[in-house]
């Protein structure tokens, strides 16, 4: 395969930062790409900010109805069935990647040839692009079990973004996985892909994801939701564990996994009102020794002071 075609598809709501987007994904130094835009019915027009574009490798798309109300990652899978390229990574409106994105994660997939999962390490940029930190490095390769054991323990951080995948093999596995507001849709989906052939990444940061306050919404309609989506996403993990043989390996994702859900609270928890945090610690059955932890979390972030973990 000496050319093979990319799809580069960007699930389109937000218009803040989609030119960004969309500049660094046509800026790639591989030219063998095809960008795929689904407007999941914005009303911000990003149609018209498109068409500022004439370059015949974009296809635009528009969802009748809005899907990411719901959940974000339904449109993931939408930009999922227009790829018509060998391999696909999926860019979020507000993220960018380095021009030579593409052509780093090519040259790993044509080094490991057998796998299906690559990945670049990650800056974290600010509202005017400045970088504010960098995720931790991961080694070249590493299985999903041991991918899944880190980022539940806190030793990795991801974004969708930084990911680049054979197109047919995360198609047979029936694409993102879905979850209420997309909430740990983005672990599980890595988590499933990379379940049986492992990760591939490079050290090189070439992939930005950008904090800003559109990333997450914190109304409480919300929140419930999530909360429901951490009950979805315990389960799930804990099929991958019952999967696993090795007691050692099983005692350890188990720690993992407290740790994870911890954390998922905690951070669902800031978002929230201080009467919507008894909500969902109480009707979601979570261990009430949490809630000091969760109150100072909640209480930091309001003062925008740095928080603590208590592990």
């Amino acid at each position: 395969m000496n050319s093979p075609l990319v799809t580069i598809a960007i699930p389109a709501y937000k218009k803040a930062f989609l030119k960004e987007a969309v500049k660094s994904a046509l800026n790639q130094t591989y030219s063998n790409i095809e960008l795929i835009i689904v407007d999941d019915n914005s009303p911000e027009k990003i149609s018209d900010l498109i068409q500022e574009f004439s370059d015949s490798r974009i296809k635009f798309y528009k969802n009748e109805e809005n899907q990411g109300h719901s959940d974000p990652s339904k449109n993931w899978n939408i930009c999922l069935n227009h790829a018509n390229g060998d391999f696909f990574s999926l860019l979020c409106d507000d993220d960018v990647y380095a021009p030579t994105f593409i052509e780093e994660m090519l040259n790993l997939q044509n080094q490991f040839p057998n796998y299906t999962v690559f990945r670049s390490r990650v800056k974290t940029i600010d509202t005017k692009g400045q970088v504010i930190n960098w995720y931790p490095s991961a080694p070249t390769y590493e299985t999903g079990l041991d991918y899944m054991y880190q980022k539940m323990s806190g030793f990795r951080r991801q974004t969708i973004s930084e990911f680049f995948y054979n197109t047919k093999y995360i198609k047979k596995l029936g694409g993102f996985t879905n979850m209420p507001r997309a909430w740990t849709s983005d672990s599980l989906s890595i988590y499933k892909f990379s379940w049986e052939k492992g990760i591939i990444s490079s050290q090189k940061c070439l992939c930005f994801f950008r904090e800003s306050t559109q990333n997450i919404s914190s109304v409480f309609s919300d929140a419930l939701d999530k909360r429901n989506a951490i009950f979805l996403y315990k389960e799930e993990i804990n099929s991958y564990i019952n999967s696993v043989s090795n007691i050692e390996q099983k005692k350890l994702l188990q720690d993992a996994l407290y740790i994870s859900l911890f954390h998922e609270i905690t951070n669902l928890c800031s978002m929230s009102s201080f009467f919507s945090i008894f909500r969902i610690i109480l009707k979601g059955q979570f261990p009430l020794k949490w809630i000091p932890f969760i109150l100072f979390k909640k209480l930091s972030n309001t003062l925008q002071t740095i928080s603590i973990f208590p592990f």
